[in-house]
């Protein structure tokens, strides 16, 4: 259980570190990003408590982390980067699904042997999860991937015109290839191919991490550049 262990911890930093910024400037995309990382959280932490048995454990880990967790860091990336009536669309079309798919996975048969088996895998037979709830979120795990991965794609290549704006280019660069990874474990799981699940998660958690730091760093030294430029100029 190093792995999960690993994705709780990280995600729980994570989302301490979004939490504090939020408090602090208010954003709404840094709201949704640490909802999304408190749900990630939460997911490993019931898997945790599924590898010992738990069904209830399993269906936290299942809404938390395999279905909300992507849409929400998908929420913040369009509230990040489009005006609001696409905002409000998008989140009504994320809210609409969702819901579908959390009332789906709460009433899916579990099966209780498949559950006993976990072991580390992803355990993708255990919910018996069909029709309307797996279509949403399928549905909703790949626009998660989508917003975050191709607007950090498209914020990586704009940041590379402007001077001093390698730390953004790097950031953004890291955190679309962390979300790739994670996508990737969850679609090699749905495929019958859940081998390196946990070992994806937690790589895919790390590298958006550090390309968290990334852009916070370069953002705090921008800051800086600004407020020197009057004193340096005078």
């Amino acid at each position: 259980m190093i792995y999960p262990t690993m994705v709780a911890l990280i995600s729980l930093v994570f989302s301490v570190a979004l939490a504090r910024q939020y408090a602090a400037r208010r954003k709404p995309h840094q709201l949704f990003w640490t909802l999304a990382l408190v749900s990630g959280f939460l997911g490993a932490v019931g898997y945790l408590a599924a590898a010992r048995g738990s069904a209830a454990g399993f269906r936290l880990y299942y809404l938390a982390g395999a279905l909300w967790m992507a849409p929400v860091m998908g929420l913040g990336s369009v509230y990040l980067h489009f005006a609001r009536t696409w905002r409000r669309a998008v989140a009504a079309a994320v809210a609409v699904l969702g819901l579908v798919a959390s009332a789906g996975v709460a009433v899916a048969p579990l099966d209780v042997q498949a559950l006993a088996a976990l072991e580390g895998g992803p355990g993708q037979h255990v919910l018996d999860l069909g029709g309307p709830a797996l279509a949403s979120l399928i549905v909703l795990n790949t626009f998660g991937l989508v917003a975050v991965a191709g607007l950090a794609i498209l914020s990586a290549l704009r940041m590379r015109r402007h001077a001093g704006g390698g730390g953004f280019v790097l950031g953004n660069v890291l955190l679309a290839a962390g979300v790739i990874l994670l996508g990737m474990a969850g679609s090699l799981a749905r495929v019958g191919v859940p081998g390196g699940f946990w070992l994806l998660m937690a790589l895919g958690f790390l590298i958006l991490y550090v390309g968290f730091v990334r852009i916070t760093a370069a953002t705090a030294r921008q800051e800086v550049d600004r407020a020197e430029r009057p004193a340096t100029g005078s």
